[in-house]
C-alpha cells in the first residue's frame, strides 16, 4: 500500500496522469532522474552504454531530469535515483571482492510487482571499482566508472521491464558481479535474460493496443 501510494503521489507530482488515454509515441523507456550529483560527462557516457545495452536488447531510451517537463507517452517510465556523488574515488583500500547487485542497486517491490522506482549507490559503486581505477588516469576512471553505472542500470531495468526478481547464471543478469566484468568491453544480457525482456515487452505492446482501442 505504502509503496502504491508513493508510487501515485510521485507521478502526480510530476504532472502525469494515467496511460489510458496517451497517444502512442517517443521511446520504448522513459528514463526519469530524479537527482543525482553527476558530472557532465559521466552522465554523458553512462546515457551512452545504457542506450547501447537496451539497444542491443530491442529498447530504445528517453532521458528526462528533474526541471523538465514529461510528455505522457505509453513508454514505460522508470524513476532512477543516484544516491551520492556518482564518480570514482579511488582509495587506500584497493582489496578485489566481489559484490552483489543488490548491494549497488535496488528496485522497488511490493506484492511481488517489481515497481519503476530504481536507486543507484554511487558511493558502494566507486568502493567496487577502486582496485580497478586506482592505475587509471583520471580520463579512464570516469570512462570506466560511466560504463559501470550503465551495466548497474540496465541489471535493475531488466528487473524492472521483464517483470522479474530472478537472476541469470550468467552475464548481466546474474546476482553476483566484479568490477572487471562491469567495466569490460562486453558485458551483456544473456539469451534467457533476452527471453524473459521480449516476454514482457510483448505483454506490455498487447496492453497498449487494447488501451488505445479503447479496451480499457
Amino acid at each position: 500500500m505504502l509503496a502504491h501510494y508513493f508510487a501515485s503521489s510521485f507521478l502526480i507530482s510530476l504532472g502525469l496522469v494515467p496511460l489510458f488515454a496517451a497517444e502512442p509515441a517517443g521511446p520504448d523507456l522513459q528514463i526519469y532522474i530524479k537527482t543525482g550529483g553527476i558530472a557532465p560527462a559521466i552522465r554523458l557516457e553512462m546515457e551512452k552504454q545504457t542506450d547501447i545495452i537496451m539497444k542491443n536488447a530491442g529498447f530504445d531510451a528517453g532521458w528526462w531530469e528533474s526541471r523538465e517537463d514529461l510528455k505522457v507517452t505509453h513508454a514505460q517510465l522508470l524513476v532512477i535515483e543516484f544516491k551520492g556523488q556518482c564518480k570514482p574515488s579511488p582509495a587506500a583500500d584497493v582489496r578485489r571482492f566481489a559484490g552483489n547487485f543488490s548491494q549497488l542497486a535496488a528496485s522497488a517491490v511490493t506484492d511481488g510487482r517489481v515497481l519503476p522506482f530504481i536507486q543507484v549507490d554511487c558511493a558502494g559503486l566507486a568502493r567496487l571499482l577502486n582496485p580497478k581505477l586506482a592505475s587509471q588516469s583520471r580520463t579512464k576512471q570516469e570512462k570506466l566508472y560511466a560504463r559501470a553505472m550503465a551495466r548497474v542500470l540496465a541489471h535493475e531495468i531488466y528487473h524492472v521491464v521483464a517483470q522479474t526478481t530472478l537472476h541469470t547464471s550468467k552475464g548481466l543478469t546474474k546476482a553476483r558481479v566484479c568490477a572487471e566484468e562491469l567495466t569490460s568491453e562486453n558485458f551483456g544480457f544473456t539469451e534467457v535474460a533476452l527471453g524473459r525482456l521480449r516476454t514482457q515487452r510483448r505483454s506490455h505492446e498487447a496492453g497498449v493496443r487494447v488501451a488505445t482501442a479503447g479496451g480499457m
